[in-house]
Formats: C-alpha cells, structure tokens, sequence
C-alpha cells in the first residue's frame, strides 16, 4: 500500500485499491481512497475530505448525491486557477445515476 495520511475526519490512503473504475479517489465514510498519480492534487483530496466530513455529519446524510457532490466540487475548484465548473457539471450530471441536466448542476456550482 502507498502512503497514508491520518486527519480529523479520517484516513487517506494513496493506493488503487478501493478507488472504483473511472474514478481518480472515493471516500468510504471516513476512509478515503486516492490513486497514487493524485498524490500531490490537493483539490482532490479536499474533494473527498469534504465527502469524510459529511459522513460525520448527520443533518447532511439526507441530502442526497447531488448536494453532496456539488458540495465537495466546489471545495475541490477552490484549489484550481482555471474554472472547472463546467467539467464539474457534466461529471456530475453523466456519472452519478442522478436526473439532472448539466446546466443545472452548473447553476448549482456557481450558486
């Protein structure tokens, strides 16, 4: 396994296991899995440190995936010169199972 990184709100590990197909990392609760080529993308991790800090969250469990995601994208193009919002927008409106349009998920970036 790679390296590891201990936070408040949980654990990262930089390794390939536990990070599904056609994702870069993914939070399992407080565990959180980075592929080891995003190890110095902070925006990333931010992304899923977000995803750790709502498990511990219970008034935010019954929010739903589009608020969570658009929660930790916005955290994660803080750490970017260039606006992603748009690249944001469609990841979120194709890859999550979620019946919302691009240009509403980018309304609720910029929001």
């Amino acid at each position: 396994m790679g390296k590891i990184r201990f936070g408040k709100y949980g654990i990262v590990f930089y390794s390939s296991f536990g990070v599904p197909r056609k994702n870069s990392g993914f939070a399992y609760g407080p565990i959180v899995f980075i592929l080891p080529e995003y190890i110095d993308d902070r925006g990333l991790l931010e992304h899923e440190l977000v995803h750790t800090r709502q498990f511990w969250n219970p008034l935010k469990w019954f929010k739903g995936k589009l608020w969570w995601e658009v929660e930790a994208f916005k955290e994660q193009a803080k750490w970017y010169s260039d606006d992603r919002s748009h690249a944001y927008a469609r990841l979120i409106a194709t890859n999550y199972n979620l019946d919302v349009s691009v240009g509403k998920v980018e309304e609720l970036l910029k929001s």
